[in-house]
């Protein structure tokens, strides 16, 4: 379960929902192993906290790629998740990728935006509401070079699941 970030209110930390026998947790377990998941979700969260508390001056960009907050709505439980994503910059809007580290399932972060596609933006220090949606076929096409020449770890994603990786298009405003 992509849970990183998980917080009541964005800023504010909270456990993960869910106990750790869920099926989501046995997933990402196999995928992981049960210390690196738990030492990921750490990580995500101190990035989170460290972007959010210095304004984003630190963890904007994380081994030369740039990053963003995603805050979502759970779609279960209502409450805020806040979640560290590459992005590349497309005119206006903000592309993200649901790779999930090339598992075989969708990251909760856009489970959470399927059902809720309003979200919470912060790049750098501008904060702004949007709005999330799957680039169609076409649009996909061109935007993934550009995204592979900006995060090769993307291609490999996709060469390591047969699910079509999901290309999220965050636009402004909600």
């Amino acid at each position: 379960m992509d849970t990183s970030g998980a917080s009541s209110a964005p800023g504010r930390s909270q456990a993960p929902a869910g106990p750790p026998h869920t099926l989501r947790s046995r997933r990402a377990e196999s995928a992981f192993g049960r210390g690196e998941l738990a030492n990921w979700r750490n990580v995500t969260r101190i990035h989170s906290a460290v972007y959010r508390w210095s304004g984003g001056r630190l963890g904007a960009r994380l081994a030369g790629i740039p990053m963003l907050l995603l805050t979502t709505r759970g779609r279960k439980s209502g409450l805020h998740r806040t979640i560290p994503l590459a992005y590349l910059a497309h005119g206006n809007d903000f592309i993200v990728v649901a790779s999930n580290g090339g598992q075989e399932v969708d990251p909760a972060w856009w489970r959470n935006l399927k059902e809720h596609p309003e979200a919470e933006v912060q790049v750098g220090r501008e904060t702004f509401r949007a709005r999330a949606r799957e680039a169609g076929p076409e649009e996909r096409a061109h935007l993934w070079p550009l995204l592979t020449q900006a995060n090769p770890a993307w291609e490999s994603y996709e060469k390591s699941t047969k699910r079509r990786i999901p290309v999220v298009v965050l636009g402004r405003g909600a």
